[in-house]
């Protein structure tokens, strides 16, 4: 027998793979190992290592999407395929429920923080790094929502991307289902865009607030503070 290895100097940092994906297999009631858990690393995709650091993985309708640093792809999954019958005549077309690659949907826009991305109803919203700008993607494309609604002086002027930490002044973006409202906020501002009337409609005394949540029917905003979180009902007296 004869075995072929490589030794790798410690120079070399294994812990860190910024630009790969990796994906579990099916979970089946029956089966004796946990799929979800024990993860196999022959299902791996390697993104473009050009484009930085993947930031944050996020579902459009069936689509995945990944935004890097300097760029954002669709991850192709479960694409639909043409399979042949036990005939051999017609061709049947099915979910192939493999990961085949990536499209890359644009390789000059891309976000670094992952906290100023969010879903919302029509899509995501997230902070354009590179451009400093506020954009979209949505099932009508990239859209610079900066640029769009008149406020693309601003967002170059306040475009913050260092990670978002208690007391950074990051932006953190956040969606609140009920109000159709985007809310982009850090330490120095907060500013409004409504999704509904595709317009940014006001400031807001939130700045610092790190997050928006519904709960059975009513908004909650947390804020971070130095020694403890606060936890705000929204629109109640």
């Amino acid at each position: 027998n004869i075995l072929e290895y490589n030794i790798l100097d410690i120079k070399f940092d294994l812990s860190k793979f910024k630009n790969q994906v990796t994906w579990s297999l099916t979970k089946l009631d029956t089966a004796d190992v946990d799929t979800w858990t024990n993860i196999n690393l022959a299902n791996i995709l390697s993104l473009d290592g050009t484009k930085g650091a993947l930031t944050k993985l996020i579902t459009v309708n069936d689509s995945v999407i990944a935004l890097q640093e300097k760029a954002i792809s669709t991850i192709n999954f479960n694409n639909r395929t043409q399979l042949s019958t036990e005939q051999g005549t017609p061709v049947e077309v099915a979910n192939s429920g493999k990961v085949d690659g990536y499209t890359v949907i644009s390789d000059n826009i891309g976000c670094v923080n992952k906290w100023s991305i969010c879903q919302a109803s029509s899509g995501i919203y997230f902070m354009d790094d590179l451009n400093k700008s506020f954009m979209s993607f949505s099932k009508n494309g990239i859209e610079n929502i900066g640029i769009k609604y008149g406020m693309s002086k601003f967002f170059k002027d306040n475009s913050l991307i260092k990670s978002w930490i208690p007391g950074n002044e990051a932006v953190r973006v956040s969606y609140d289902a009920l109000t159709q409202d985007v809310y982009i906020n850090s330490d120095k501002y907060s500013l409004l865009f409504n999704e509904k009337l595709g317009s940014f409609t006001s400031f807001m005394p939130y700045e610092g607030f790190a997050d928006m949540l519904n709960l059975d029917g009513y908004s909650f905003a947390i804020k971070p503070n130095n020694d403890k979180t606060s936890l705000f009902k929204m629109f109640q007296l």
